[in-house]
């Protein structure tokens, strides 16, 4: 019987405990079902239950409207003893496009909310100049060429103070819009004082056809007193005010068929013009200059620029190497909107004097003012190439001694002479005694002159060991430093001192004079690191490697350091040691 009482009062105890978590539930209700485009709601998000730490996750209602503002309202009260309380979440939301769109379902705590349906209209344009608030679209062009520039400005004008003012973004597919200037302003209109918002956009169309500009949104709070008996959380700074501006169509031209140009520019003026590292140099075989040419055009932007000038502009079969640089490009904003320009630069190094003739340029283009084709030309130029600078007088060979071989002077024999038929031994013996002076006064002459050549070609040895190798030191410092330069200068300076040669001005020609050692690709390496600095992927020359190659080269005329003593037998010794290097 116990049992039996004690079920049904559990029962009715559960019952009214569960009561309160049956009743709580997660709802979400709109302020309007319909709206404009550039208009505001209000979602309301409700949990019959006090709720101190936490929200439910509205990440998903930004798929279809931005979040433009949140507040929380939260309330606990007691009706005929009985509690009573209720958390809000109130979201502002704009929608993000016209049509049907869907507010998900929230879960929160375990409860699950309702999807709600909006329907949005389409926006319309506030342009009425006589209104509080009003926008003003304007294209500078209503048809326009594939690429070309097409001008967008866009006004807002109002005599309100808006707070937390955006402005949307405009994308068009398959075009590039370029935001150029924004600014703001007084203007009175029928005696009414506006502040004027100005965008200015530069839009270039990639295909051709009629292309819808979409409306813009100007969005912005409204200042307003708040109502003094809501409490903190309740509190509002304003209404926000939402405007659009007014759909644009743009007619876009597709490129005319007798523009056979390569490259379809179409802008409104296009420059050509080049500048040179020195002026408008003389060039030297072996010295860099530097050409830099410079394209700009008009209502285009540096990256719609082609290539115009290459290593083929120069006929590098006459003795000339050309580096580009990498091409700069830069977008300048003005009145008229965008000018763009390219930058290519390229250094010349010629190998061997002569003429070098760099060939115009031309650059086709579409006049969009005129609407024809027109062509903007800059001159072929030449320059003479001379011999390097620092030519000097060829090393003189060895003096050629001006010796004159006397005749040996005769001394009259003392004495009469007896008569031919009677003295003919006499004759016999002063004839042999001339001869033999003859001989003496020769091998005498012989003797003198190889001394003097022997002498001469020591001192010119050591001389030439001397300045070969302080020049030698010069490379191995150069290179320590990996001061290619300075290791060039130094490698050429040292090669006209050990092959005697002061025509010697590029690395190539010393690479020719070598036989079984390869310097060419540490030459080439050496200048591609001195003038193609752009290309990033250019390996440096091995330094080690190219010094002991070079130094290879320089033991084969001078093996040994002409300072190491200073005395006469010293000199005779490394005569003696070089010898075996010239064989007879």
């Amino acid at each position: 019987m116990v049992t039996f009482i004690t079920r049904p009062l559990t029962a009715i105890i559960l019952f009214f405990v569960m009561i309160p978590a049956l009743a709580a539930n997660l709802q979400s209700r709109v302020d309007r079902q319909q709206m404009g485009s550039g208009e505001t709601i209000e979602l309301t998000v409700s949990l019959d239950k006090q709720v101190l730490f936490g929200e439910p996750d509205f990440s998903s209602v930004e798929k279809n409207f931005d979040i433009v503002g949140r507040n929380r309202r939260s309330r606990i009260s007691f009706v005929n003893g009985e509690k009573q309380s209720y958390t809000q979440w109130i979201l502002t939301l704009s929608p993000k496009r016209a049509g049907t769109l869907v507010i998900p379902s929230f879960n929160f705590k375990g409860e699950v909310s309702d999807a709600l349906e909006i329907k949005v209209r389409k926006p319309t344009a506030t342009t009425d100049p006589g209104a509080a608030v009003f926008t003003e679209s304007i294209l500078e062009k209503n048809s326009v060429y594939v690429q070309e520039q097409a001008l967008l400005t866009l006004r807002l004008y109002t005599t309100l103070s808006l707070s937390n003012f955006s402005m949307s973004e405009i994308s068009i597919p398959n075009a590039q819009v370029v935001k150029l200037a924004e600014e703001q302003y007084q203007k009175q209109i029928a005696g009414i004082d506006y502040i004027v918002v100005e965008t200015r956009l530069a839009i270039f169309v990639d295909n051709s056809g009629e292309v819808s500009i979409p409306s813009v949104r100007y969005s912005g709070i409204v200042s307003e007193r708040s109502n003094p008996y809501d409490n903190i959380w309740s509190r509002r700074n304003g209404k926000r005010l939402t405007v659009n501006t007014e759909e644009k169509v743009l007619s876009v031209k597709p490129r005319p068929a007798h523009a056979t140009m390569n490259d379809w520019l179409p802008a409104r003026e296009v420059k050509l013009y080049d500048r040179w590292s020195e002026g408008k140099p003389t060039l030297t075989v072996g010295e860099p200059v530097t050409r830099t040419i410079a394209l700009s055009a008009a209502g285009l932007t540096g990256a719609q620029l082609p290539p115009f000038s290459s290593n083929e502009s120069v006929d590098r079969s006459e003795g000339f190497k050309v580096y580009d640089d990498q091409p700069q490009l830069e977008d300048k904003i003005g009145v008229q909107g965008i000018t763009g320009t390219r930058v290519e630069s390229m250094a010349i190094v010629p190998t061997q004097a002569g003429t070098l003739t760099l060939p115009e340029i031309r650059v086709q283009w579409w006049d969009t003012v005129n609407d024809q084709l027109r062509e903007t030309v800059l001159a072929s130029t030449s320059f003479e190439v001379l011999p390097s600078a620092d030519i000097t007088a060829s090393q003189p060979g060895l003096p050629a001694a001006a010796l004159t071989q006397e005749n040996p002077a005769t001394t009259p024999l003392s004495g009469s002479i007896a008569p031919a038929e009677n003295s003919w031994l006499v004759i016999i013996l002063a004839v042999t005694n001339g001869i033999l002076i003859l001989i003496t006064a020769v091998f005498a002459v012989l003797w003198w002159r190889g001394r003097q050549l022997n002498d001469y070609g020591a001192e010119t040895a050591n001389k030439q060991a001397l300045t070969g190798n302080k020049l030698f030191k010069e490379i191995r410092v150069a290179a320590a430093s990996t001061n290619y330069s300075a290791l060039r200068e130094a490698i050429i300076q040292w090669a006209r001192s050990h092959w005697r040669d002061q025509h010697i001005h590029t690395l190539e020609q010393i690479a020719s004079q070598v036989n079984g050692i390869d310097l060419k690709p540490q030459f080439q390496q050496l200048d591609a690191c001195l003038y193609d600095k752009h290309n990033g992927a250019i390996t440096p020359p091995d330094l080690v490697t190219l010094v002991d190659q070079l130094e290879k080269i320089h033991k084969t005329t001078f093996p040994d350091d002409p300072l190491a003593g200073n005395n006469h037998s010293g000199k005779k010794q490394k005569t003696q040691e070089l010898l075996p290097l010239y064989p007879e």
